[in-house]
């Protein structure tokens, strides 16, 4: 766990990093097929989110991301891609957002916030 620590000490990150358990969906394109997974978030930012599913996904693999935030009335629809795999939790990171996309997973991490009062700690 040791690892973890240090990867997500505080102050390592440009944004914080907030809780949240949600389904989300996950399309990617293997060999000009499209594969749709769904797996679960375990935090996220306005930058990117770690996220758990049963399907290996791949580092550096450009993937489409579906999922509801707080304070969105419809799921979020983003680009990323997969820049490690921690104990499991995929990070990935947020690519090309529409500025429509950047104020919803801000109104999303202003939200948690309220609800949770500080950036996750994790171990």
């Amino acid at each position: 766990m040791e690892e973890l620590s240090k990867k997500y000490a505080a102050g390592a990150r440009q944004y914080k990093r907030y809780s949240i358990s949600t389904t989300i969906k996950v399309i990617v394109n293997r060999n000009s097929a499209k594969i749709m997974m769904f797996g679960r978030t375990d935090n996220l930012s306005e930058a990117g989110l770690a996220l758990y599913t049963p399907q290996e996904l791949q580092i550096e693999e450009t993937i489409q991301l579906e999922l509801e935030v707080p304070a969105s009335k419809t799921p979020v629809k983003l680009t990323g891609k997969v820049k490690n795999n921690i104990h499991g939790a995929y990070g990935v990171e947020f690519l090309d957002m529409f500025p429509r996309q950047r104020q919803e997973l801000i109104k999303a991490c202003e939200a948690l916030a309220a609800v949770q009062g500080q950036e996750l700690h994790l171990y």
